[in-house]
């Protein structure tokens, strides 16, 4: 729903959502995560965009999203135009991070605990051994906050709510 045409084609959530929800289901159902299945998540993920993509530009222009109207101007235009839209929410996100020093901070916590929970040390090995799930929800969380920052407009927001979560559920494992 969240990447659907008519309900606003949120394509940078909708890719957060199923790359970081399918790594948590899988994790869950006690798959390792190899290359194999990090591929065939990726694949995955470009085959429900592309469907959404052709449902979109098959629209009549008026009732095309933000998404249809940028693949059909890219169409358009050409590369140069996926080069410009790309630097732009580069910008975008990194006017985002140096609005507060928090942002700084946030992307710091976020990348130290990823740290320490895919390369787990004392405490957080416990965690792994006697809350399994927890630990795998943790995981889970952090890889989707990162996804977030690289594909969503409002990346930064989208962790830092994610960071919340985390944060909370570390809390109370603790």
């Amino acid at each position: 729903m969240t990447a659907y045409p008519s309900l606003g084609s949120n394509v940078g959530g909708a890719i957060t959502a199923n790359l970081g929800l399918w790594y948590t289901f899988l994790r869950l159902k006690g798959h390792t995560i190899d290359i194999k299945k990090i591929l065939l998540l990726i694949i995955g993920t470009m085959v429900f965009i592309s469907i959404i993509i052709f449902i979109d530009i098959n629209q009549p222009l008026g009732s095309q999203s933000h998404l249809g109207k940028t693949i059909t101007l890219i169409i358009g235009e050409g590369s140069s135009e996926l080069f410009a839209i790309i630097i732009r929410k580069l910008q975008m996100h990194l006017g985002l991070i140096n609005y507060h020093f928090g942002g700084w901070i946030l992307l710091s916590a976020i990348f130290l605990f990823s740290y320490l929970l895919f390369n787990p040390k004392n405490k957080i090995r416990k965690l792994r051994v006697y809350l399994p799930k927890i630990y795998t929800g943790l995981q889970g969380l952090l890889l989707t906050a990162i996804i977030a920052i690289f594909f969503n407009d409002s990346g930064i927001v989208t962790a830092t709510i994610l960071f919340l979560y985390f944060v909370i559920l570390l809390i109370y494992s603790i």
